[in-house]
Formats: structure tokens, sequence, C-alpha cells
């Protein structure tokens, strides 16, 4: 395959460049070496963002696309076991057992390899991350996909021309992406988790947990808001979700803007709609108890309250300068991207890049207002959106005692709080105020 090519000379390139020969190299051969680098993490980005067979470009087939999707799918698969988890302690035991299990594996000689699928199946195949559907595996595939997304970022940032990079950033910034789980193939009840290397191939079997449909479509930084709002999240996880924002947010500020925006207005559309009534706590404002206590939990979907939890309940000092950076830069009525038009796709369609965007206009079908006063139009929407909704939970930590749950509460559970026993144990324990050693809620 041409990616993987490209990505293995990528690799070699930087090791021969900052390892073998940096001590000797003169500045003709760095030169030289630097830009071969760049024309391969060029032959990277297009390789990811065009259809497998090269032939029909199309964006909404590309690897890329498919990878949005599985960190859509698995961001919403753990949110949703890790709740059950509180819900059902009972089945802890099962799960601590399945983990084991999943120790023991990732432990076994590194030299195993695949074997045959027991059912009789004339192929098999081979991959990268455990492809069943247990807690730990997910865990494993959602870091794969912030990490896959962190490095594609950072070879834009550094590599691509400013026209191209203007046209990634336009088009990654404004895609919707189905979150239909197309991987239902590889993940059954019995599965088979193939992995070369440090974790070999096993089949196992598992229970069967039913997971509702998570909310479609999503857009990349909707997704990454998600994952900022889950308190268990790893920090390195963390710091490939800031870099990814902020790779955003110093391109072009109004990108994350335009996105917070478009998200407040769907978000009134669907409480129009809603059926049941939210207690006013889960409502996204503050809320404080007799004892001025509020329980900080992140609308789904939301990256801007995502970044306010951040900052409201991280103790790390390098994220809370990533996040702190990248809310200077959003509310920074100075920084203006620099784009003069929106952009559907990449320019050069006889490299194989994608020339629009799958569900929007063509360049030349657009109305051409003044940048600059779509541009300040935009920012006072935004600024009014800020201060009227998220101003309260900058400075909640100075008037109030914060408290979050210590798992993300999953979206259907936001919606109905009746169908969750553990959630009507937290609102009962914050109305009667919560003690510090409570189970279900965390003081910041």
């Amino acid at each position: 395959m041409e990616l993987v090519a490209a990505i293995h000379r990528s690799f070699r390139v930087n090791y021969l460049r900052d390892t073998l020969l940096r001590p000797t190299m003169d500045e003709s051969s760095l030169s030289t070496l630097s830009s071969l680098q760049t024309f391969s993490h060029a032959d990277v980005v297009k390789g990811v963002t065009m259809s497998p067979n090269g032939e029909e470009v199309s964006l909404t087939e590309s690897y890329l696309v498919r990878v949005i999707r599985m960190l859509g799918i698995e961001l919403h698969a753990i949110g949703v076991l890790e709740w059950q988890e509180l819900d059902n302690p009972s089945g802890n035991s099962s799960r601590e057992s399945s983990s084991q299990e999943d120790m023991l594996y990732e432990a076994r000689d590194p030299s195993t390899v695949v074997r045959e699928h027991p059912l009789g199946s004339a192929t098999w195949k081979q991959y990268l991350a455990p492809q069943d559907n247990s807690l730990a595996s997910r865990r494993l595939r959602r870091r794969g996909c912030l990490s896959f997304l962190k490095e594609l970022f950072n070879m834009v940032r550094l590599s691509l021309q400013q026209t191209d990079k203007d046209d990634f950033f336009s088009v990654i910034c404004t895609l919707d992406v189905d979150l239909i789980d197309d991987f239902s193939d590889n993940i059954s009840q019995t599965s088979q988790i193939a992995e070369m290397g440090s974790v070999a191939s096993t089949v196992k079997s598992e229970q069967h947990v039913e997971i509702p449909q998570a909310s479609s479509p999503a857009s990349l930084l909707s997704l990454l808001g998600n994952a900022l709002a889950d308190p268990n999240i790893d920090i390195s996880e963390k710091d490939s979700v800031l870099e990814i924002i902020a790779g955003v947010a110093m391109h072009d500020p109004s990108f994350i803007r335009r996105h917070c925006l478009d998200h407040h207005n769907s978000r009134k559309e669907m409480e129009k709609e809603a059926v049941n009534d939210v207690p006013k706590v889960l409502a996204g404002r503050p809320d404080p108890n007799e004892k001025k206590q509020v329980i900080d939990i992140s609308p789904p979907n939301d990256l801007l309250a995502a970044l306010l939890f951040l900052l409201n309940v991280t103790t790390d000092a390098g994220v809370l300068l990533q996040a702190t950076e990248i809310m200077r830069i959003i509310l920074d009525t100075d920084i203006v991207g620099d784009n003069t038009s929106i952009t559907a796709g990449f320019k050069d369609d006889a490299e194989g890049m994608p020339p629009g965007h799958p569900n929007g206009p063509h360049h030349d079908q657009h109305t051409q207002p003044s940048q600059a006063a779509v541009t300040t139009n935009d920012q006072k929407q935004f600024f009014s959106l800020f201060y009227e909704h998220y101003m309260e939970w900058l400075v909640a930590p100075f008037q109030f005692t914060l408290l979050h749950p210590t798992r993300r509460v999953p979206e259907h559970i936001l919606k109905n709080p009746t169908e969750s026993r553990t959630m009507q144990d937290i609102l009962a324990s914050w109305r009667a105020g919560v003690q510090p050693d409570d189970k279900f809620l965390q003081t910041v």
C-alpha cells in the first residue's frame, strides 16, 4: 500500500536525520533530508484523506474518517460501560476476571503468531489493536485513535503548504461523521484478538452488553470535547486532545468559535423537542445546594464546556497550561485567521486530494461577503454566547465547592436521569449535601 510505504519512509527519514546522521550532517544534507521528510508527510496526509482504492476521491470513505468514526464509537461505548459499572456493582467481579485475562494475554510470549479462527473461516485478519468489545480493549483503541490524530495534525502543521493547510483545517473542522459501527464483523460474542509483537493473539468469549446508539453525526471537535469531559482519561490522552485543539486554534480560532455557535444552536433545537424535564442541576448551569455545592457535568459534544471543566477539575500543571492557552487564543479578539475564504477541500485534484466537502457546496458556489464582516459577526455572537452561558462556570470555583461524578455521564442518562439508579443517588446526595467520602461525587 502506498500509504504504508509513505509512513515507513517518513519514519526512516526521521530516524536518519535525528539519530544516525545528526552529528555528522552538514547544512546541505540536513536540508535534503528535511525536504524529503516534508514530501513524505504530504504523501501520508494525502493517503489518509483519500478513498482506499485511490481512484474515486471521497473523503467519507477515507481512512481518516474511519479513525474519527472509531474514536466516536469508542468514546460513547466507554462512557456507557463505565457508567454501567456504577449502576451494576454486582457485575464488577466478571469484569475483573476479564481484566485479568487481558493482563494474561498481554504478558504472553511476543513470538506468538496469529492463529486461525476456530469458527472454521478460511481467512484470518491481523489487527494492530484488540478487536473485542471489552472495556480495556476499547480504551486501547481510543488511545490509538487519539495518537494517530495527534501525529497527523503535527504533520499538517509542520509540513504542508499554507493553502493545503487551510483546506485541511476547513474540511476537518466542518466534517460530520456518522457514528455507525462498521466493525460489527470484528466485534462479536466470540471475537478474535490478533496483535503481533507485545500482545499475542487469543480468542475469548464475552457477555454481550447492550450499548445505546451514539448521537450521530458528530464532528471531530465535538468528540474531542467528549474526551476532555471524561475525568478518568489518561494524562497522555488529554495531552493528545489538547495538542489537536491547539493546532486548530493556532491556525484559525474562528473554526472553534463557529463550531461552538453551531453546537449551541443545535442544542437549543434539541431542548425544544425534549419530552422529559431535566433537573436544573444537570442542565449545564451552576445550581448550588444549601451548602453551596455545585455539580460540574460537561454536556455531551460541548467543546467549550469541556475545556472549562478541565480548567476546573484538573491538577496537572502541564494540562492546565495547555487548556489556558487554548482559551486565551479563542477569547482573544486580536487573533483572526488569515483565511480569505472557507474552501471545502484540497485543491490538487490531480494528486488525488478531496476536492470538496461531501456535504457542503463547492467553493465557487459560496456567496462572497466581506470576510472581516463575517469574522466580526461570529466574534460578537461567540462572546455573547460565552458570557451568557459559560462565564458562570469560569468563576464558579471562586463562589462554590465544585463536585464532579467519578465517571463521565452518558448522553442518554443526562436526557433521562430516571433511567439510572446511580444518577438518582447522585441527585439525592447532592440535595442532602455531599460528604467528602461520597463514592459517586468527587470534590475538587
